[in-house]
């Protein structure tokens, strides 16, 4: 009995080594799977974008010619920078892999970090942890610890990626470079963790963080962009995005640019701890009104208080996907001498739509009205998660104690999806309208209203399968939510490039719809989406009805 009580505490020692950094383990290991992915993706990107320029111009004259049309592209330079030496492969991976992949592990990185310091706070897990050996300045060093962590595993999985990629014949990098361009594409991932955990600290709610850090995220994006198609080019000196952009991984590398990047990071995680160790838990540094007037408006009534829940995130989605679609309408033109010079892009277009070559202006309208599908499927994603937040937080038990049923309760949480999606779809149509209305490119209002409609269907199948998920397995509803969004674009990118087993193309729900209004849209296709769709709500409503109710 003695020596089975040592080995129980010899185990216990082994097991509590280092008690102080239980929280930093704790946030790696729940972090670590989504770094993984995205590397991942990144690689992927990577892989399909180089290879199929090097396939598609593997002469220097036709590399000048897509040169010349990318480079006085606003539009383009606007969203990936200021092109460099795109008459070489590693000229345009670096213009357009580091543009890009630089802003997804941007947003990334700033999500998980007010996830998982004013979101643990929120869903009290935070004073849990702090019950033990710690205080809330050593808990935030640790939970900066463990998302560092994970910012370095994206960095080394896509560092081997980008390695054996740079190895192909077609793109022969150096190991060398191939590990910096690595390292430029995350750096964006290091800035604005660390500003996610600031803002976690000024605000008191999630939303509120998340909502400052996508405008400090904005005014870096704007100063980049205005700095990049204007003769301001010092305004690129005094944003994150600027520093990045000129890191210059894979031609006249300039690895000074790090100084400032390592410099903010390390500034801003240093005044986030700080204010941690300032401020009491659950409050922020800056605080709201200590009274408010009351307020019981759309509260009699579920789908009532589900606007009242989600009203205002459902308004600035409208707002942003109208001025977006504007936006993208203005570039109709500069975009479509873009495309009709570029027989690359019509010849992708044409083999994975297999049509004709069609308009310059249709083609490029078609790849706006799927981003902003992309779009608004990721708006539908977010209210599912919404949905399952109300039952894990204990919400959806103020409304079971009442008269009311499951059903009633999660219908009405489905028809305001419905009816903020459907009300995005006619915004698309007018902000594009409205944008290209001045260019005069030939394409119609009907043409345009269909594609309109042509985005239903995908949006609609991420509303059944998140109410599906929800019903069977509702602590799954986010992932597969974001996930089948995410499965389905990568599908949708690298169908094009490679040629994929049709099974696992039909898995896209992305790749089941046409571009309209590049192409006519397949109404016989979108029905039997809207039918599936419907048939895996119905089935996510009957589990719901039955299943026992799951908090966190």
């Amino acid at each position: 009995m003695e020596t089975e009580a040592i080995a129980k505490l010899r185990v216990s020692r082994h097991y509590y080594r280092f008690p102080k950094s239980v929280i930093a383990r704790f946030t790696f290991k729940r972090t670590l799977k989504s770094a993984s992915i995205w590397a991942v993706i990144f690689g992927m990107y990577m892989a399909e974008k180089t290879l199929a320029y090097a396939k598609a111009y593997p002469t220097h004259a036709s590399r000048l010619k897509i040169a010349s049309s990318f480079s006085n592209n606003v539009g383009l330079k606007i969203l990936l920078g200021q092109p460099h030496h795109l008459d070489t492969v590693s000229g345009f991976a670096n213009w357009n892999t580091l543009g890009l992949l630089s802003i997804i592990s941007s947003i990334w990185a700033f999500l998980l970090a007010t996830r998982y310091f004013r979101g643990e706070e929120e869903n009290d897990r935070t004073e849990i942890l702090l019950s033990g050996q710690t205080t809330k300045t050593q808990a935030t060093v640790n939970t900066l610890k463990g998302l560092f962590g994970s910012i370095f595993v994206l960095f080394l999985v896509t560092c081997i990626l980008f390695i054996a990629l740079g190895s192909n014949k077609n793109l022969n990098f150096s190991a060398g470079s191939s590990a910096f361009f690595a390292l430029a594409c995350i750096s964006g991932a290091a800035i604005f963790m660390p500003i996610g955990a600031l803002t976690s600290q000024l605000m008191q709610s999630r939303t509120k963080a998340t909502g400052l850090a996508v405008g400090i995220f904005a005014v870096f994006f704007l100063l980049r962009a205005v700095a990049d198609i204007t003769t301001l080019h010092w305004l690129s000196d005094l944003t994150p995005f600027g520093w990045i952009e000129k890191l210059n991984p894979l031609f006249s590398s300039k690895p000074l640019w790090l100084l400032p990047i390592f410099g903010f990071s390390l500034a801003t995680c240093t005044l986030c701890v700080y204010l941690a160790g300032k401020r009491d838990l659950g409050t922020g540094i800056i605080k709201p009104k200590d009274h408010a007037r009351a307020n019981s408006r759309f509260l009699n009534g579920t789908l009532g208080s589900a606007f009242r829940l989600n009203g205002m995130v459902g308004l600035a989605w409208l707002v942003g996907v109208f001025l977006v679609s504007g936006f993208y309408g203005l570039l109709t033109k500069s975009a479509a001498q873009a495309f009709s010079g570029t027989h690359g892009i019509q010849n992708a277009i044409d083999k994975l739509e297999r049509t004709s070559r069609i308009q310059a202006a249709t083609l490029y309208m078609g790849i706006v009205f799927f981003l902003m599908m992309s779009l608004i499927m990721a708006y539908v994603a977010n209210q599912n998660n919404k949905i399952r937040e109300e039952e894990a937080n204990g919400y959806l038990d103020n409304f079971l104690v009442r008269p009311l049923s499951r059903t009633k309760w999660l219908n009405s949480h489905v028809l305001y999806i419905l009816l903020s999606s459907l009300a995005m779809c006619p915004l698309v149509f007018v902000g594009v309208f409205i944008g290209q209305a001045s260019q005069h490119n030939g394409v119609g209002q009907g043409i345009l209203f269909e594609s309109s409609i042509n985005m239903l269907a995908p949006v609609l199948f991420v509303l059944g399968l998140g109410v599906f998920i929800f019903g069977l397995k509702p602590r799954l509803t986010s992932f597969v939510s974001y996930g089948y969004i995410g499965w389905s674009f990568l599908i949708f990118m690298i169908g094009s490039g490679l040629n994929l087993n049709h099974w696992l193309l039909d898995t896209s729900v992305l790749h089941q719809v046409t571009l309209s209004p590049a192409t006519k849209p397949n109404w016989s296709v979108d029905i039997l989406i809207v039918v599936v769709s419907l048939a895996l709500y119905l089935i996510g409503l009957i589990a719901f009805k039955t299943r026992d109710i799951e908090t966190d």
